[in-house]
């Protein structure tokens, strides 16, 4: 019996020893692996707000006389002043104008990245500011060449001006004419002082020009139906004043009057313009009638029918003279 005993004390003994070992052995049971979601790049940076600078509002103070610091794309982007091209826009003023503007009205001076600010900003805050370039979504009528003044004293005296003195002032000086009447003293003063003459000797000449340009209009208007230039302009002055000056300007740019073609088709066709029967003379013989029908002039010509003066004026079956 006690022989048996031992024997299951044995046997029970060598089992623990085989567990034993056996759970020393045992890999552990695996483990799940927590489902990780990558966050990818981190994107904080693209959730905070954009700093554009100063709103575009920001460049139409009119007491920022720094040119070149208000510059910008035509779309608003700010541009650096070395960057500028000559379709960006710079503030003057209070008024955005393209950079090729800019140049022509002088107040800035040079070329693509190297424009420098010509200090006029600057005067024209100081003096209250400029007279505005005359404005317009009309176009002038204008096909033609260019027309030299009749006098060829004056058409010299205008090229020595016009190579005497900068491009910029130039375009400045006709500015003021337009709006003004008149080239301002500091204007005049620069253009001069390039010029190597005195302001009253210029003021002189660039008048005598300006008589030149004014007379190629009234000449111009006239053959073309106006019997009176001076009520013609005082017309255009009161009910097409932006496409007068729009005109104006661009018969000086052009050097060619037909840019007021339009506006005196307008004037005629008005009722506001007198055609006296004794100031025109048929192309067809005589027996022309004049006359109006809701206030506008119509000719009876013989053979041809009945039209518009303007349209007679314009296909050459009349023509106006002094008398």
């Amino acid at each position: 019996m006690t022989d048996l005993i031992d024997g299951v004390s044995v046997f029970e003994a060598r089992e623990a020893a085989v567990r034993a070992a056996h759970e020393v052995t045992r890999e552990p049971a695996p483990q799940a692996t927590p489902l990780r979601i990558a966050a990818g790049p981190d994107t904080s940076a693209f959730a905070a707000p954009l700093d554009l600078g100063p709103a575009i509002d920001a460049h139409l103070d009119r007491d920022n006389v720094d040119v070149l610091a208000t510059g910008r794309t035509q779309s608003g982007m700010r541009r650096h002043m070395s960057e500028l091209t000559p379709t960006d826009l710079v503030t003057i003023n209070g008024t955005p104008l393209e950079v090729r503007t800019a140049l022509r009205l002088g107040y800035l001076d040079g070329s693509p990245g190297n424009y420098r600010d010509t200090g006029l900003a600057a005067k024209d805050v100081a003096a209250g500011g400029a007279p505005a370039a005359p404005k317009s979504d009309v176009k002038p009528d204008y096909m033609g060449n260019e027309t030299a003044f009749e006098d060829h004293r004056t058409e010299n005296l205008l090229g020595t001006i016009a190579g005497a003195t900068h491009a910029g002032a130039q375009l400045r000086a006709m500015t003021e004419i337009i709006s003004k009447g008149e080239v301002s003293a500091d204007t005049l003063r620069a253009m001069a002082d390039t010029a190597g003459v005195s302001p009253q000797r210029l003021q002189t000449d660039l008048a005598q020009v300006q008589d030149a340009f004014a007379g190629q209009a009234a000449k111009f208007v006239m053959g073309s139906g106006v019997t009176n230039p001076e009520a013609f302009f005082d017309w255009a002055e009161q009910h097409h004043r932006g496409e007068f000056k729009d005109a104006m300007n661009q018969h000086v740019m052009d050097r060619n009057p037909k840019t007021y073609a339009k506006l005196v088709g307008k004037y005629l066709a008005s009722g506001d313009s007198s055609i006296p029967d004794d100031v025109m003379e048929a192309t067809s013989s005589s027996g022309v009638s004049v006359r109006k029908v809701d206030g506008q002039v119509v000719l009876d010509l013989p053979g041809i029918g009945t039209m518009s003066y303007a349209a007679a004026v314009r296909q050459g079956l009349v023509k106006v003279s002094r008398g």
